[in-house]
């Protein structure tokens, strides 16, 4: 009797819509999107979905709590909301998903390369290019320790409109993963480095990276990976925290920094393209072989009153000598 009047009181203090905001609202157990103007909450280890209808947050999906999503890539293309990847039951996965809004199921994307990437979860970066989704390392997982991040230093490039993994990359052992990213506009992807104080601007259409230098209060960033970020008339805002240990919205302009970047260098691997080299090779042995049995051969010297032909010394006397020198 004591338990039931304590669960009546709570629930008179906090009716459900409260009781599930407070849930959503944690942004260790929930991500926000926004899809057609309206905002779901996604849990990050299953595909529960909550949404607001008429003022009050319900559960918008009809699926299950299955925990195999943890550090997935989630996106949203052409209005529908993307999972790839992700961690659960101590194993990655590289299946892709998406949502249907008409049976508000989960669904899975049969795609052409699966045998060409890994299981993963935990992307480095990733950016939608031309219908193209560009993953840039990425965690399999397969670390000398548990529960540890480990970026391997290669990616894909998978297109979305004919679902099919088009190419990998591999990336520079030099090329250090920010702590958090967002793609400004089709072009270029802000990455956040705090300690260093440091922007570096990736270029989506060949992998370049330049550098715009922060100062203390835009380097106090505290936004993780490519979430909780607002574009507003060509500003970026995210959330820092002050010398106070006060988190506010701070904002940068795009433009200005487009406008002030320096060219750094690119960030993938060059792979030789050795194809080239067995055209080259019988055309350079040829011509050595050539030169060896033709030109050495056939090559007429002329040294100190002698003529050395085809291994011949002949000597010449000095109006000889004269002669043939002029011809030669």
């Amino acid at each position: 009797m004591h338990s039931f009047l304590i669960s009546l009181l709570f629930f008179i203090l906090y009716p459900q819509d409260k009781l599930l905001s407070k849930v959503v609202y944690n942004t260790n157990n929930y991500k926000q999107f926004i899809i057609k103007m309206d905002t779901i909450y996604l849990n990050r280890t299953s595909g529960i979905i909550y949404k607001f209808n008429k003022g009050e947050l319900v559960r918008y999906d009809n699926s299950y709590d299955d925990k195999v999503h943890t550090g997935s890539l989630d996106f949203v293309y052409n209005d529908t909301l993307f999972r790839f990847g992700g961690y659960g039951y101590f194993s990655t996965n590289k299946n892709l998903i998406y949502f249907d809004d008409i049976t508000k199921q989960w669904d899975l994307v049969k795609f052409k390369g699966f045998d060409k990437i890994e299981g993963f979860s935990s992307v480095g970066i990733h950016f939608i290019r031309n219908s193209h989704l560009n993953v840039i390392g990425y965690d399999t997982h397969e670390n000398e320790f548990q529960n540890e991040s480990n970026f391997k230093h290669k990616g894909f490039i998978y297109n979305l409109d004919i679902r099919e993994i088009k190419q990998l990359v591999k990336l520079k052992k030099s090329f250090e993963f920010p702590r958090s990213f967002y793609q400004v506009n089709n072009d270029y992807v802000f990455l956040f480095y705090p300690t260093k104080r440091k922007l570096k601007i990736l270029n989506t259409s060949n992998f370049d990276v330049y550098n715009y230098n922060l100062n203390q209060v835009e380097s106090s960033i505290i936004n993780n990976n490519n979430e909780n970020f607002i574009i507003e008339k060509e500003e970026l805002i995210y959330t820092i925290k002050t010398i106070d240990r006060i988190e506010q919205q701070h904002r940068i302009n795009i433009g200005s920094v487009l406008n002030n970047m320096i060219y750094e260098g690119n960030i993938l691997e060059k792979e030789v393209d050795y194809s080239k080299y067995v055209i080259l090779f019988p055309l350079i042995l040829l011509s050595g072989l050539m030169y060896f049995r033709i030109i050495k051969k056939e090559n007429i010297v002329l040294s100190n009153n002698k003529l050395i032909y085809k291994k011949k010394t002949i000597e010449l006397t000095p109006q000889m000598f004269d002669v043939l020198n002029k011809l030669i």
